[in-house]
């Protein structure tokens, strides 16, 4: 310990004092927010802030939030025909 410490020995045990009896004081009443009033909250929070809403997207097409489309699903088909594979049977 310091040299100072015997002389202002009672001020840093209260003053530590002081710190864990907040710090317990909050402990407590996050436990009790948690575990004790989590139900209320829930459904508080359920009751503010959950807005169903059933709308159907185009599929395929990214839309930005002014309406304007970034992406789309393009359908091209590409057909060929390999001629040294086909199966021709002459008659």
């Amino acid at each position: 310990m310091t040299r100072l410490y015997h002389n202002y020995q009672l001020r840093i045990n209260s003053l530590s004092v002081f710190f864990l009896l907040i710090s317990i004081g909050i402990l407590t009443k996050l436990f009790f927010i948690q575990s004790i009033k989590s139900s209320t909250h829930k459904t508080n929070t359920h009751k503010a802030g959950i807005v169903e809403r059933f709308e159907k997207g185009n599929r395929g097409l990214i839309i930005d939030r002014n309406g304007e489309i970034l992406a789309e699903t393009i359908r091209n088909i590409l057909f060929g025909v390999i001629r040294k594979r086909m199966l021709i049977k002459k008659k």
